[in-house]
């Protein structure tokens, strides 16, 4: 991705408001939008189910393939310099009760918090990361920069909690493929932490529930006050199993993983909760998101340790948003939120910029 193309998406943040809010007490529950509303905003990623993706990616090398690209035999080298003690984050179901709480707990404590200022309309810290992600969602998403700026992304979420909300663990992810097609079972839908999946509604228990928590941006490039709202498909999250995990992984170039990983599990676990979750702009909205997005990039994680090269100068290939090609000098923009770094120093998660692992 090109520092100009982003440039100049960052010259407009400002311009862009925010989303949600813890309310006071004793205020009005925050209102549905219909379902229409989400399904209606720009998509930019046709979702595959897994027969499609085997059909689309069939002549790409993969470990059952003799065929390999040029890229793949070039010689390994370390994009950057790796940390000595990387943090593990934790599978989301494996965690005790506390842990759980403790990280609800960092989400609403953001809530809670002032906005910076840096983003217009923003009433929250919380609204200030969304507010990022409404704002670069053309340049970051159908293209091969997709992982890698939502890597960065993810480790900046967790970077603020920590250090904003005293979040003192590391970030949990969510292993949806044990639940592909019955998300409803996981205790992450419980009435005890995010809350159930409905049919198109307001998510009314939990602790992001419609009487404590407005959303204020989105659907798309709008911004209107409304309810952290679900519309749960089974027959969609089934797309999220173990299966499409392991034939996306089986792909051995950059390029067709990610695509088969961002059309594939990625794109059928948000439509799969739907709602606020199918809001390509706003579904960090749903604090559902950081969980999801832990899941995938716990896939890329676990494709790139299967090979050094896949955290290395030849560990990516493709283009950004402009047609310009990746490579280790890419710019991944955060704006104000944290510093600009280069792709070399994300591609790898026990990089001293990130450092850390599942």
């Amino acid at each position: 991705m090109r520092f100009s193309t982003l440039s100049a998406t960052a010259a407009i943040v400002a311009g862009v408001s925010a989303l949600p809010q813890q309310i006071q007490p004793n205020a009005q529950p925050a209102t549905a939008l219909p379902v229409s509303a989400f399904l209606e905003t720009p998509k930019f990623v046709t979702p595959l189910t897994l027969e499609e993706a085997m059909e689309k990616f069939k002549d790409a090398p993969s470990t059952n393939s003799t065929t390999m690209r040029l890229m793949a035999a070039k010689p390994a080298t370390p994009a950057s310099a790796t940390c000595t003690n990387p943090r593990t984050r934790p599978e989301w179901e494996t965690l005790g009760n506390s842990d759980k709480q403790a990280f609800v707990d960092a989400i609403k404590c953001l809530m809670k918090k002032p906005a910076s200022g840096q983003f217009r309309g923003a009433q929250s810290r919380y609204e200030d990361v969304v507010t990022l992600h409404q704002t670069f969602t053309p340049q970051v998403h159908n293209n091969d920069i997709f992982l890698l700026w939502h890597r960065y992304l993810l480790w900046s979420f967790e970077n603020i909690l920590q250090t904003e909300c005293g979040y003192s663990r590391s970030m949990p992810w969510w292993d949806e493929a044990k639940w592909a097609g019955n998300f409803q079972s996981s205790s992450v839908f419980s009435a005890k932490y995010f809350g159930g999946l409905t049919n198109g509604g307001c998510v009314t228990n939990g602790q992001f529930n419609s009487t404590s928590t407005t959303a204020h941006i989105g659907p798309g490039n709008s911004n209107r006050a409304h309810c952290i709202s679900r519309n749960y498909n089974a027959a969609t999250t089934q797309y999220c199993s173990y299966d499409y995990v392991n034939y996306c992984a089986s792909l051995t170039d950059y390029h067709d993983m990610q695509n088969c990983n961002q059309g594939g599990p990625h794109a059928q676990g948000h439509n799969g909760i739907g709602g606020v979750m199918s809001d390509v702009y706003a579904s960090p909205s749903d604090p559902v998101f950081w969980l999801h997005h832990g899941f995938v990039d716990h896939m890329y994680q676990q494709w790139q340790i299967k090979s050094s090269s896949r955290v290395s100068t030849t560990g990516v290939d493709g283009t950004d948003a402009t047609g310009a090609a990746l490579t280790m000098n890419t710019n991944i923009l955060m704006t104000n939120l944290k510093p600009t770094v280069k792709l070399s120093q994300v591609v790898d998660t026990k990089s001293t910029t990130l450092c850390y692992t599942y």
